[in-house]
């Protein structure tokens, strides 16, 4: 295992590296987020290029935050109140995202449901309608194969909505926290799609200073397991995506 997580990382590391402008191509942007919390900011450093540079960014929380989070295990507070967004709120203010362009589904977290499973149908139609409503050029969505089954369950309800949606869509995964995550599609074989870096090293300060005092604090310490290497990940002055076209999607 160990031998294969510096593999994944070393590929990582070389894999092509894009300029910050690079975002400028996005336009108008809708991040998705299984859980309201900072997960978000595994695509933290594009949102506030993105803001810098005057675009239009809102983000979707798919999960209502009810129920255990990926970070508990790192910092044994609990997950963001579903009742008091406030936390969240202050998260995204960091990176350049005012409160008004923060929608959440309230989806139960660990139970948002995953294709032909009841509520699936609804949940895509929650999305399209931000959709519709927001009319963005890209979506970032995390790269199915990071963590739980809502981030399985959020990339298909995303992409489900992004196949009805009535013009074709940028579709940009994003890795949230490790590194060592495999990168899966269902994107057939002769669909050309490609992996590369996006520099932020220009707003990584942002990106950083959106922790709370305890994360910021855990950065600079001896790290001695896989959920504090996560957190180094964030201070990372690049960001991994995957990127295609919703016309690709089989």
């Amino acid at each position: 295992m160990f031998a294969q997580q510096k593999s994944t990382q070393r590929s990582v590391n070389e894999s092509l590296l894009y300029p910050s402008a690079q975002v400028y191509d996005w336009g108008t942007t809708l991040v998705v987020s299984p859980h309201p919390n900072h997960e978000v900011l595994g695509c933290g450093g594009a949102m506030a290029l993105l803001r810098q540079m005057g675009f239009r960014v809102h983000v979707l929380f798919i999960g209502d935050g009810s129920r255990s989070s990926l970070l508990e295990s790192v910092s044994d507070e609990p997950n963001i109140n579903k009742e008091d967004p406030t936390e969240v709120y202050e998260l995204i203010e960091k990176v350049g995202i005012s409160n008004d362009a923060a929608v959440f589904l309230n989806l139960t977290q660990n139970l948002v449901p995953q294709r032909d499973q009841p509520g699936f149908e609804e949940a895509v139609r929650l999305c399209l309608n931000e959709l519709e409503h927001f009319q963005p050029d890209t979506i970032l969505i995390p790269f199915l194969g990071q963590g739980d089954r809502d981030v399985q369950a959020s990339w298909q309800i995303v992409r489900a909505a992004a196949r009805q949606c009535c013009y074709p869509l940028r579709i940009v995964e994003y890795r949230l926290w490790s590194w060592n995550s495999p990168i899966v599609t269902d994107l057939s074989t002769e669909t050309r799609h490609k992996s590369w870096r996006l520099d932020i090293k220009e707003v990584v300060d942002l990106k950083i200073s959106a922790l709370d005092s305890q994360h910021q604090h855990r950065l600079n310490l001896p790290f001695k397991d896989h959920d504090h290497e996560m957190l180094i990940h964030l201070a990372n002055p690049w960001e991994v995506y995957l990127e295609y076209n919703s016309e690709d999607l089989n």
